[in-house]
């Protein structure tokens, strides 16, 4: 059964709802359900209005109109009918049809919503699980089969809602099932079409063969989808011996029972057969065997939750979908087993559908955006030390399920004035990675910790809390700067005994969206230029498709290093590559250097980027190293940066001391000889304002590959600016700040 083709069904006339019911989707636009919950019987006509809700309800449903385009029977009782919807809702795979050919009670599985587990004018869903009965006839009729459900609605919920049937009536907790499909071994074999109302624990549904056939039928469906596929047989006779081994085999191996464990059970599940359903639910999620042929026992329960790491959360998880609001015991019993099994590591945090939805969401969200887990996690977490998973630029989809692992292990604090959960780091990362993701993945994220965060009890205000700081930090990020918002760093720096023309470098990213500490990269074997530029190229292509700026940081004598030029060698067979300052962004800083300004002197640089000073070295404007001070101090506060002129000897020391004066912005050709080479750069920076150079250098740069003899400048910039991660408002240690609310 696929939970995304459910359908919820409502018809009535202008004055509103009169009929609910149940169906599922067979074809894009076709929704299977039973006649009668479209046919107004005071009328003898059909239903004036009909509106369809398909999808998984755990996830959110699709609403569309609909029309009756099909009767089985011409709407008789006991018959089926087709629904043709306004929009088509496009599916991946097929329905599977079956039909019962054995003789043995054979189990089923089916979703409904009906009238006892309504919550007001809401209609949640419930699955429904038993056994069928292929030798018994209902009430005479050969088309139909005799389900036994596992756990009687009327039983169970009047047992914890006392006046469920003084308001809604005597019998009328399955109404709203009607039309629900059934499936025995993931085949659909029938449609709920009523229950028997003198022996009210079972329930009838037509077998699919007795419409099947039906041509007119088979000429619809034929043409919204590829044509039915024919009717597998369940229960033949060559596989009845392996369901009979398998039955009897023993449920689960024989484990030792953990006292405290059993009591909580106890106090949780009390009736055996309020235990025999969610233990069904529970193994088939799990695709284990059910003990067939008796009564299961608690015992029973323990021994499979103790040896199946995912048993006892989709245990509960079954247990929870019945949670009323107003069930103070029942949520309070739930808690403290969840409690206990937490303190005691007696399983994991998430049941297998949880995990496995979390997964393919993480999955779609690391393709959109590769480092979508790696930010969300390193924000939502900043005290912790991520595994190194985490610790990279991105993380590949393959990496998703090592990360929820981790992020398992760590199931989050409880609060000790109420005894309820604080938000689990897990739910953490899911909202901030929901935060960052764009399109449906965002909404089915918050569904899925809305989920995960009622079965475990966590306050509903402080999911909200989290839920707010994600926001709060995504619109932040998407507010900074484009140019600024990501810049792959790298530290470039040779070490003595190292083979000449080798380097080793470190490389960390720098996100503006993202206020923790940067993971970085570290290689410390020397590498020739290209090998370098080649694992700098991987870095910034990780980055995704953003914005993206190399800064590398060289000692005193690096700045001659002309890295822009390192080539990385092809990328495709058919693309030569460009070099990294062809490619992207790239300029140069030197810490070292930079230490020796003095505290308030770079900042009194002009910031508005107006303007750039031009010193040259040559004698016609400044020659000597005081003269050059001079003229610097006399025009930085007006000036965004520095152009520098002449030949390479005093060029140098110039480059030197405007760095050491707090220069920000330094531009220079390396190539030239003297100042007659300053036109070279014109096209940069005369008339030009600071703001875009970063830009328009990498354009001259990819000028001046493709056309080397027309754009002879070399151009190297160097880029001082302070750290963002040292300019947070991230809360000091030692502040308070508020927990999570109980």
């Amino acid at each position: 059964m696929d939970p995304r083709r459910l359908a919820l069904i409502r018809a009535g006339d202008a004055a509103g709802h009169r009929s609910t019911g149940t169906g599922y989707l067979i074809a894009p636009q076709l929704v299977l359900t039973v006649s009668h919950v479209l046919w107004n019987h005071a009328c003898q006509a059909a239903w004036q209005r009909c509106e369809v809700s398909i999808g998984d309800p755990r996830d959110g449903m699709v609403r569309s109109g609909a029309e009756v385009a099909w009767w089985h029977n011409g709407g008789a009782a006991d018959s089926v009918a087709l629904l043709r919807l306004a929009q088509p809702v496009d599916l991946d795979g097929a329905v599977s049809w079956g039909q019962l050919t054995g003789t043995e009670m054979a189990p089923y599985n089916a979703c409904a919503f009906p009238l006892g587990v309504a919550r007001g004018k809401t209609r949640p869903a419930e699955q429904i699980a038993g056994r069928i009965a292929p030798l018994s006839v209902g009430e005479g009729n050969a088309d139909v089969y005799v389900l036994h459900p596992a756990a009687s609605l009327d039983k169970f919920y009047t047992a914890r809602q006392p006046q469920l049937k003084k308001q809604r009536g005597e019998g009328q907790v399955w109404r709203g099932a009607s039309g629900s499909a059934v499936f025995c071994d993931g085949h659909l074999i029938g449609v709920v079409v009523r229950r028997d109302e003198d022996l009210r624990d079972r329930l009838y549904a037509i077998r699919v063969e007795a419409f099947l056939a039906d041509a007119e039928f088979r000429d619809i469906v034929g043409d919204h989808c590829t044509g039915l596929a024919g009717l597998i047989g369940i229960g033949d006779p060559e596989r009845e011996p392996r369901n009979r081994a398998r039955a009897a085999e023993p449920a689960v191996p024989d484990v030792p029972v953990d006292p405290e464990l059993e009591r909580l059970f106890w106090k949780l599940f009390g009736e055996s057969d309020v235990l025999e359903a969610h233990l069904r639910h529970a193994t088939s999620k799990l695709g284990e065997p059910m003990p067939d042929g008796r009564t299961v026992s608690v015992g029973d329960a323990l021994a499979f939750v103790r040896t199946r790491e995912r048993a006892l959360p989709t245990l509960t998880e079954s247990f929870a979908m019945r949670l009323t609001s107003d069930d103070r015991e029942g949520r309070s019993h739930l808690t403290e087993l969840l409690r206990y099994a937490a303190v005691s590591e007696a399983c994991a945090l998430l049941s297998g559908p949880e995990s496995a939805a979390l997964e393919t969401e993480f999955r779609s969200a690391v393709e959109q955006r590769p480092d979508a887990l790696v930010s969300a996690a390193r924000q939502a977490l900043p005290h912790l030390e991520l595994p190194a998973v985490l610790r990279g630029p991105d993380t590949a989809p393959d990496a998703v399920p090592e990360v929820i692992a981790w992020l398992e292990q760590r199931p989050g604090e409880w609060s000790d004035t109420q005894a309820r959960p604080l938000v689990p780091d897990l739910l953490r990362v899911a909202e901030h990675v929901a935060a960052v993701v764009d399109g449906p993945g965002r909404g089915r994220l918050r569904q899925w910790s809305n989920r995960i965060a009622k079965r475990l009890g966590v306050a509903e205000g402080a999911l909200e809390e989290r839920r707010s700081d994600a926001i709060r930090w995504s619109e932040k990020a998407a507010a900074a700067p484009q140019e600024a918002r990501v810049r792959v760093c790298v530290d470039l720096r040779r070490e003595p005994g190292d083979d000449e023309g080798t380097y080793r470098c470190r490389i960390w990213i720098r996100d503006a969206r993202d206020p923790a500490p940067p993971p970085e990269h570290r290689d410390d074997e020397p590498k020739d230029p290209v090998d370098v530029a080649r694992l700098i190229r991987t870095v910034v292509r990780s980055c995704g498709t953003r914005e993206v700026g190399v800064s590398v940081q060289v000692a005193r004598d690096g700045l001659q290093w002309a890295v822009d030029e390192w080539h990385p060698g092809s990328e495709f067979v058919v693309d030569p590559g460009l070099p990294l300052g062809s490619d992207f962004e790239l300029d140069l800083n030197c810490p070292e250097l930079r230490a020796l300004t003095a505290g308030t002197q770079g900042r009194q640089w002009g910031g508005d980027g107006s303007t750039l000073l031009d010193i040259a070295g040559d004698g016609r404007r400044r020659d000597d190293i005081a003269a050059v001070r001079a003229w610097v101090e006399q025009g930085y506060r007006t000036a965004a940066g520095v152009v520098l002129y002449g030949p390479p000897a005093t060029r140098e020391q110039h480059l030197s001391l405007c760095i050491v004066l707090g220069a920000p912005v330094v531009i220079w050709d390396r190539v030239a000889t003297t100042a007659a080479h300053g036109d070279r750069l014109d096209r940069l920076v005369l008339g030009r304002p600071a703001a875009g150079l970063r830009g328009r250098v990498k354009e001259y740069r990819l000028d001046a590959h493709a056309h080397p003899k027309k754009y002879p400048a070399r151009v190297s910039l160097v880029w001082e600016e302070d750290d963002p991660h040292e300019t947070d408002d991230r809360p000091p240690l030692g502040t308070l700040t508020l927990s999570d609310p109980g």
